[in-house]
């Protein structure tokens, strides 16, 4: 049976909040700050619960519009919170994202009609919502965000905030895409406003390319034409050899991974190592301290990214997080149709020591 128990005697809106401050100023003692961490993890681990039943009502919700259509869920990274906290304002405590889904759809018609719903929820009350496909960010993002309130009898602060992406797969490739960028750079596309350097324009003008096909509105400041945008396209490719430099990144690893409950995805990229580990649903607990300590492991060291996440499929699992499998073949092949440049592309690395490892096991690579 799968354990979605609520996490007993979460820490306090106070206690959340000053954790917070403490990792946004980084003027702290070591001991303060590694307290300031714990208290972050159990206020982030007390969205499993409510984040487990959005994915699950989200999933049924789903598949009643087309059933290729996959839902997972994974918790904020630690760098990820401790970045925003310094970029933004915002408390701890009231944090939107700490726990997120994410629903991928084949065509952007299914993609819509299930945001509709979602906004129509009776079962969740929703407390904000993000339509970035009408209205896409100058960086080339385009999704839906819906924002859901959970109520949680079991805590003080009684409500959890969990945030659902809803995008297509072309949303999907791209937004892989520029993780893996952002990976090999120590970039940051991703959180980044305008685009001000050759791949922040190069993902603006891909952006547009997708939104064109999908019939929906161009990212702001791209040519409005697809022959503007192939000529611009072709230019960046040609200045920066850009074809050369993501097949530099393409691994395409493809390693056996053990059914399980609960995933941690582990990417080392100076090593170009990757391991998958798997937990049962009788091994939850273990999951979560083996991720706090991976993470801690990840401080300080750009090279590591580690990520907890649950699927229904091992499939599921692959299709939503390609990005630390480091497979951009998809989006390789959509630039050169884009571009109208021939590229190779690159074959699926099958070898067999790459694999799944369990918490007692080393960490295994290739």
């Amino acid at each position: 049976m799968v354990n979605t128990e609520p996490v007993q005697n979460p820490p306090t809106t106070s206690q959340i909040d000053k954790a917070g401050d403490i990792l946004r100023k980084h003027a702290s003692t070591e001991a303060v700050r590694a307290g300031a961490l714990i208290t972050c993890n159990e206020w982030r681990l007390s969205h499993n619960y409510p984040m487990k039943k959005i994915r699950l009502a989200a999933l049924k919700r789903a598949k009643r519009i087309s059933l290729s259509a996959f839902v997972v869920q994974r918790l904020k990274r630690l760098p990820s919170i401790i970045s925003k906290l310094e970029r933004e304002s915002t408390r701890l405590s009231s944090m939107q994202d700490l726990g997120g889904c994410r629903a991928v759809f084949e065509n952007i018609k299914d993609a819509e009609k299930f945001f509709k719903r979602c906004l129509r929820s009776r079962s969740h009350h929703v407390v904000g919502e993000k339509n970035y496909v009408v209205s896409p960010k100058p960086n080339g993002y385009r999704s839906f965000h819906v924002i859901f309130s959970v109520h949680d009898d079991h805590a003080e602060n009684d409500s959890r905030r969990i945030e659902v992406q809803v995008r297509t797969k072309l949303q999907h490739i791209w937004a892989t895409a520029v993780e893996v960028c952002d990976t090999f750079t120590n970039g940051n596309l991703k959180s980044s406003k305008v685009p001000d350097n050759k791949w922040g324009r190069f993902f603006a003008l891909m952006g547009s390319a997708l939104a064109a096909r999908e019939s929906r509105p161009l990212v702001p400041s791209t040519p409005a034409s697809a022959e503007d945008r192939k000529a611009e396209l072709q230019q960046l490719m040609r200045d920066h050899e850009l074809p050369s430099i993501l097949y530099s990144w393409t691994l395409a690893v493809n390693p056996p991974v053990d059914k399980g409950e609960r995933y941690i995805l582990k990417l080392d990229r100076k090593k170009r190592e990757m391991a998958v580990f798997s937990y049962g649903a009788d091994r939850l607990s273990q999951a979560d301290a083996h991720y706090f300590e991976l993470e801690k492991e990840q401080t300080g060291n750009p090279d590591l990214q580690v990520v907890q996440v649950e699927a229904d499929s091992l499939e599921d699992l692959k299709r939503a997080y390609p990005n630390y499998f480091i497979d951009i073949i998809e989006f390789i092949e959509l630039l050169a149709d884009e571009s109208g440049q021939r590229l190779p592309i690159p074959k699926f690395n099958n070898d067999p020591t790459i694999r799944t490892v369990s918490a007692d096991q080393k960490f295994v690579g290739f």
